[in-house]
């Protein structure tokens, strides 16, 4: 199934002194959403980047014909693809009025799933190799914890199934291919993911569209 799929996260803004305004959030973590899907960060380290980098706009609410900023950069990091931008002061006045007041809050993200696993705890994909096509401001939603479903992008429930059964490798929550032993005791596995782990400190950079735009003062936060 060739479809585009969105997910949404939420963002923080800043105002300039120029009137435009800078944005900046999670496009999309790895985390599991509230239907068991999961985009793994390594999704977005296979080329799907690229296209997107080659031309960042950012456009309201998925409209190609409303343009209203740019990224000016793009990292993946251990929690998922982190994205900043910039608001244009010539986009509407009242995109910029509604991002500053929270109105418009969420990042939504336009993709194509290239590779991906059926996870069966979660009866939910490991999405593995993704291309970025659109990035969108959007409004946030009442109810926020439903924004961060994969599922939404389908019409049904329906649609949603036959698009896993794409996929039929099937995994656990660690990305282990299931032999049917496996299956058995695949909740073990499960159980053990939700003990803490220890992380190791890992910095990594931003990849700048914009030279001249920097948000140091919301990096020293």
């Amino acid at each position: 199934m060739d479809k585009i799929l969105h997910v949404a996260s939420m963002f923080k803004s800043q105002e300039n002194d120029d009137g435009s305004v800078m944005i900046r959030g999670m496009a999309s973590t790895n985390h599991s959403d509230r239907a068991g899907d999961v985009i793994s960060k390594e999704a977005w380290e296979k080329g799907g980047l690229e296209n997107f980098k080659n031309n960042p706009v950012i456009l309201f609410n998925h409209d190609y014909d409303k343009p209203i900023g740019r990224a000016t950069g793009v990292r993946v990091t251990e929690n998922g693809l982190e994205l900043e931008a910039k608001i244009s002061k010539s986009a509407p006045a009242h995109v910029c009025e509604l991002v500053k007041d929270g109105v418009l809050g969420a990042f939504s993200v336009g993709f194509k799933v290239k590779d991906a696993d059926y996870i069966k705890e979660t009866d939910g994909l490991l999405i593995k190799d993704a291309e970025l096509f659109e990035v969108s401001v959007v409004s946030v939603p009442c109810n926020q914890a439903a924004t961060f479903s994969l599922a939404k992008s389908f019409d049904s429930e329906e649609e949603y199934n036959e698009f896993k059964k794409t996929f039929t490798n099937r995994v656990d929550l660690t990305g282990q291919s299931l032999t049917k032993e496996d299956e058995i005791s695949s909740n073990l596995v499960s159980m053990h993911l939700q003990a803490p782990r220890n992380r190791k400190n890992r910095r990594s950079k931003w990849i700048l569209m914009n030279p001249e735009s920097t948000w140091k003062h919301l990096l020293r936060k």
